[in-house]
Parts: structure tokens; sequence; C-alpha cells
């Protein structure tokens, strides 16, 4: 469904990561067996970004 580099929006919050629904990143790495994705996120609460293993129920393509 989604390719490396492809631009993604968070569709759910994850306080624990300080990112919330809407959140935009960028896919890493695409994980063919499981079906899951490597997503950056620049966080906006001034800490560095962090990368994170979601599904594709996790996320949707930025408009």
């Amino acid at each position: 469904m989604f390719r490396q580099l492809d631009r993604v929006v968070l569709k759910k919050d994850m306080p624990l990561h300080h990112l919330y629904r809407g959140a935009a990143g960028t896919i890493l790495n695409v994980h063919a067996k499981s079906g899951g994705y490597d997503v950056e996120f620049n966080t906006s609460n001034g800490k560095p970004s962090i990368v994170l293993p979601l599904n594709s129920s996790a996320i949707r393509a930025l408009d």
C-alpha cells in the first residue's frame, strides 16, 4: 500500500511518544512479510525525531 519515502499521517494518538493524530511522518522501511512500516516522525516538543514500527491501520496517506 505505501512505499519507501511516502509521506503519511498518524491516525491515532500515541501520547507515550508525544505524537498525536495528524502528525506527519515519512516511511523509511517497508516490511513486505509483516505488512508493517518504519515511520519517522519529528516531534513537536523539541525532542529529536522518532522512528516507530507501525501497520497500515495506524497511518494514512498525506493529502
